[in-house]
């Protein structure tokens, strides 16, 4: 696995103080093209693929659980010599933060949670996950984007955001379908991490979306009260993607976030 972590695909743009952007599931770093150049005026900006998406396809972790992409994500860190960092997760990014949290504190000066959650997933969404993996198993990849990708977004702009849709099709279809089986079980089996909130010496952000279909909305009403430093944003007629739905707003969450902290 040493080999794999080195070779973790990342972009790098801007100089100074470390912010992470993290992708989540069936995405690639694309995703965060749009806040790159913001943060990148003041701080160094780094943007992998996580093993087994996108230019990281390949690095796919054998039975792959989120500590391990959390060990990748370590590895690339270290052989770029950063010792401290703003963590900002989307979605499976957000659990990958976590178990950097957990396990390696010490990287890390703030973390946001970005349509993301400290709780390991409920029965009923356990039961969804393994639907997924019939579902891919079954149907292939191509069927699961079209079915994925739209209720990644609120219901209500849908049809206004039918381009930004599309891109996430894009990325869905372009992601291995081992990718998509070894993930979803990753995903369902991750461990509740609300124990480390309060523990955490950092500040936290959670960026929420109160029309998420993925992670409802009152999960989030005693977990955003446990960490001592929080910053939470919700967006009304938001889902899951909010980077997406409300570019604007969420690049200026970010920007104030990692200011607060990094400000000289």
């Amino acid at each position: 696995m040493e080999n794999l972590q080195e070779k973790l695909y990342y972009t790098s743009k801007g100089e100074g103080k470390c912010v992470l952007l993290v992708h989540g599931f069936c995405e690639n770093n694309t995703i965060w093209e749009d806040f790159v150049p913001i943060l990148a005026q003041k701080y160094r900006v780094i943007v992998p693929d996580l093993g087994g998406f996108g230019n990281s396809a390949e690095l796919l972790p054998e039975d792959v659980q989120i500590d391990d992409l959390a060990l990748q994500l370590k590895s690339l860190l270290d052989s770029l010599n950063i010792k401290k960092c703003i963590y900002i997760g989307h979605s499976l990014g957000g659990y990958v933060g976590l178990s950097l949290a957990e396990h390696f504190p010490e990287y890390l000066e703030g973390l946001c949670l970005f349509n993301s959650t400290a709780l390991a997933d409920s029965e009923a969404k356990k039961r969804s996950r393994n639907h997924t993996t019939f579902f891919v198993q079954k149907n292939g990849v191509k069927p699961f984007a079209e079915d994925f990708s739209a209720m990644m977004f609120f219901a209500g702009r849908r049809e206004e955001l039918h381009q930004k849709i599309e891109y996430i099709k894009e990325s869905v279809r372009n992601t291995p379908e081992n990718s998509i089986l070894q993930c979803t079980i990753a995903l369902r089996d991750r461990p509740d991490r609300t124990h480390i909130l309060p523990k955490l010496k950092f500040p936290m952000m959670y960026i929420i979306g109160r029309d998420d279909a993925s992670i409802p909305f009152d999960t989030y009403e005693k977990q955003i009260l446990m960490p001592k430093n929080c910053t939470i944003h919700i967006l009304e007629n938001t889902g899951h993607v909010a980077m997406l739905e409300r570019p604007k707003e969420t690049q200026k969450m970010v920007w104030d976030f990692v200011e607060a902290i990094l400000k000289d």
